[in-house]
């Protein structure tokens, strides 16, 4: 089991409709350091080497986190685990936007369309 993740020294509440993202990177501008800091305090997996960008980022951390994942930033911001998983695009699966079966991914078969 991980051990969970110090509080930050600087928390940051996340505004309305804000993503995890734009979050975190605030969070991590407040405190003068880089995002890949922040998300490698967190457990999330970062760069270590120059090279693609992306490497070893999963691409779907935005998308929804597990359960150790909510607590790890949670606690960590001092913040609910709730509003930590309204940060992500799950929480608008079934009115913005709808998951795949696996519910790691975005459907990019059904169309993002606001109510007429």
């Amino acid at each position: 089991m991980r051990t969970p993740a110090r509080t930050l020294p600087i928390r940051l509440p996340p505004l309305p409709g804000e993503a995890l993202d734009s979050w975190l990177e605030a969070t991590a501008g407040r405190m003068d350091t880089a995002l890949g800091d922040v998300l490698l305090h967190l457990g999330f997996p970062v760069r270590h080497r120059a090279g693609n960008q992306f490497r070893g980022i999963p691409a779907d951390w935005t998308i929804v986190l597990d359960e150790q994942q909510i607590n790890t930033v949670a606690h960590a911001t001092g913040t609910s685990p709730e509003t930590v998983a309204a940060l992500t695009l799950a929480h608008y699966d079934g009115r913005a936007l709808h998951m795949n079966a696996g519910g790691r991914a975005v459907s990019r078969h059904v169309l993002w369309v606001g109510a007429a």
